[in-house]
C-alpha cells in the first residue's frame, strides 16, 4: 500500500506541476514598461511628447521622509503603493495634444510596472472603485482618470469628456504591446535623470496640418525634412546644482540646414567690451541658412512680410534687399553690468555688438540716425558696437566671465547670469520666484544638436532638490505665520 500511495502522490504532483506550467505558458506576458512606451509611441500617431519621471529619485533626493508633518504621511502613501507598484522603475508617459486646443485639452497616457496585479486590483476595490474585467484586462475609472491592468503593466489614462474607457484602454494596451524595432525610440524611452522629455519633430507637422496655414506641398516637404528626427531634454538633480541636458537627433538633410555655428576661441568676448559683466547673451549663426529656411517653409510670404511691419522697417528691408542675412550675419551679443538692464534702477551699463551682412552698415546708419549722444556708437563696414556709457569699452583683452560660465561665446547660442553679483533685493521676488535667492549663477549653451542649462546653487550640498524643498517649506511656514486669524 505504501508504494501505491507514494506513486499516487507523485502522479498528482506531476499533474499539478504540468497544470501550473501550462497556465504560465498560456498567460500573455506584457512587454517591459520602457518597451511598452516605445511601442505605444510608434503605433499612436497623435503622440507628440513622451518620456519618464523617476518618482523615487525625486522623493529620495528631496529627503521626503524627513519633511516635518508631511513626511510620515507621504511615507505611508509610498509604502502602500510600493506593495503593488514598482515605483523604482519609474513612471513613463505620452502626451497627445488636441488638434485645436493643444496640450490644454490633450490626453495623457502613463505606464507603470506592477509588482502584484491582484494587490493593485484589491486596493482599488477597497477604495470603492468598480473593477471590471474584459478578457485579460482589468480596469476602473475615477472621473477623468482611468486605469487598465494587464499582467504586470498598468496603463493610466487622463482624459476628460464622455468616452467608453473600456474601448479606449483596450486600444492603448493593444498599441503598447505590438512592439517596435525603432532603436531611437527604444533608446529615448529609457529612464533618464529625474525627468526626461522627448519630442517628435516630424509629428509636429502632421498635427498642425489641420490648421491649413501651410500648403499641402510645403507640409509634405517639411515633414520629409524632419523625418526620423527627435529632440530630448533630461533634468538631473545633483549636489548643489540642477542640470538640464538637451540633445537633438536629426537626419542628415536637417543637419545641413541648422544655422548654429561654433567658435571655440570665443572671439565675441573681445568685441563686447571689458570688465566683469553680470549677465550676457551671444548668438553665433549663419543667418543665410535661417533666411533660406523661412523662405522655404514660412506660412507668411517673406516678400510681403516687411510691409506688414510699417514704413520704417519696410524701408530698411528694401535697403537690405529684403533679406535679414544682408543686415546681420555671424555674431551678435550683449552684456550688462548692473540690474538696470532688467529695469531695476541704477546706471545703465550695457554693451552690444552685431556683425554685419553685405548691407548692414547702411541699415545701421539709418536705424541709428536719431539716437541721442547718451549712447556711444561705432559703425563700420564690419559691425556695430554700442555702449550706454563707454565705461566698459573694449581694451583688447575682452570681458571676464564668471567661473563656471566659460562656455560663453563658444557655441551657437550662449547665456549667463551671475545672480551672486546682482542686487537681488531690488527684484522684490514673491512666491516660487524667491528660489532665485538660492542661485549662484545660471549658464546655458546650445548648438545644432546639443545644449545644456546649468543652475548652480550657492551651497555645494546637499542635493539641489533637498535645498529647494527645505526653502519652500520654510517659505510656506513663514507665510502661514503671517496670516492673522
Amino acid at each position: 500500500m505504501f508504494p501505491m500511495k507514494r506513486a499516487t502522490k507523485s502522479l498528482f504532483g506531476i499533474l499539478l506541476l504540468s497544470f501550473l506550467f501550462l497556465q504560465s505558458c498560456s498567460k500573455s506576458e506584457t512587454l517591459s514598461v520602457t518597451e511598452s512606451l516605445a511601442s505605444y509611441v510608434e503605433n499612436e500617431e497623435s503622440v507628440l511628447v513622451f518620456g519618464s519621471v523617476d518618482l523615487m529619485s525625486v522623493l529620495d533626493k528631496a529627503d521626503y521622509s524627513n519633511v516635518p508633518k508631511f513626511g510620515p504621511i507621504v511615507q505611508t502613501v509610498v509604502k502602500d503603493f510600493e506593495s503593488s507598484l514598482n515605483l523604482k522603475a519609474g513612471l513613463f508617459y505620452a502626451l497627445q495634444p488636441d488638434e485645436v486646443e493643444g496640450f490644454e485639452k490633450g490626453v495623457v497616457i502613463c505606464f507603470i510596472e506592477v509588482n502584484h496585479p491582484d494587490s493593485l486590483a484589491a486596493m482599488a476595490l477597497e477604495q470603492g472603485y468598480d473593477v471590471e474585467e474584459s478578457g485579460d484586462l482589468r480596469y476602473f475609472r475615477d472621473n477623468d482618470v482611468s486605469l487598465c491592468l494587464k499582467d504586470k503593466l498598468a496603463a493610466i489614462l487622463v482624459k476628460n469628456g464622455d468616452f467608453d474607457e473600456k474601448i479606449v484602454l483596450a486600444d492603448i494596451m493593444e498599441k503598447s504591446q505590438k512592439g517596435t524595432d525603432n532603436k531611437e525610440l527604444l533608446k529615448l524611452s529609457q529612464l533618464k535623470g529625474e525627468l526626461h522629455v522627448a519630442y517628435m519633430m516630424e509629428r509636429t507637422v502632421t498635427i498642425n496640418a489641420a490648421s491649413g496655414v501651410i500648403s499641402p506641398d510645403k507640409l509634405k516637404q517639411l515633414k520629409e525634412l524632419q523625418k526620423d528626427s527627435y529632440q530630448e531634454m533630461t533634468l538631473y538633480a545633483e549636489e548643489g546644482q540642477i542640470r538640464i541636458a538637451m540633445e537633438g537627433i536629426f537626419n542628415s538633410e536637417l543637419k545641413k540646414r541648422l544655422p548654429f555655428k561654433q567658435d571655440k576661441s570665443a572671439e565675441i568676448r573681445k568685441k563686447l567690451g571689458s570688465g566683469k559683466p553680470i549677465a550676457g547673451f551671444a548668438l553665433n549663426m549663419d543667418t543665410r541658412k535661417m533666411q533660406s529656411f523661412f523662405e522655404d517653409f514660412s506660412p507668411v510670404d517673406m516678400k510681403e512680410f516687411p510691409a506688414s511691419l510699417g514704413g520704417p522697417f519696410q524701408l530698411m528691408m528694401m535697403i537690405a534687399g529684403g533679406k535679414v542675412s544682408n543686415v546681420i550675419d555671424g555674431q551678435l551679443g550683449a552684456v550688462a553690468y548692473s540690474n538696470s538692464f532688467m529695469g531695476f534702477g541704477g546706471q545703465m551699463d550695457l554693451n552690444a555688438y552685431a556683425q554685419f551682412g553685405p548691407n548692414g552698415e547702411a541699415v545701421a546708419n539709418m536705424a541709428t540716425s536719431g539716437v541721442g549722444e547718451e549712447l556711444k556708437l561705432k559703425i563700420d563696414k564690419e559691425a556695430l558696437y554700442l555702449s550706454t556709457s563707454g565705461k566698459f569699452d573694449p581694451d583688447g583683452k575682452g570681458i571676464e566671465v564668471p567661473q563656471g560660465c566659460e562656455s560663453f561665446g563658444k557655441h551657437g547660442l550662449t547665456f549667463f547670469a551671475n545672480m551672486e553679483a546682482m542686487d537681488m533685493t531690488s527684484f522684490e521676488l514673491e512666491g516660487g520666484a524667491k528660489l532665485l535667492y538660492l542661485v549662484k549663477y545660471i549658464n546655458a549653451y546650445f548648438d545644432a544638436d546639443q545644449g545644456e542649462i546649468l543652475i548652480k546653487l550657492k551651497k555645494n550640498n546637499p542635493n539641489a532638490l533637498k535645498q529647494v524643498s527645505a526653502f519652500m517649506l520654510e517659505e510656506f511656514a513663514s507665510q502661514i505665520s503671517n496670516i492673522s486669524i
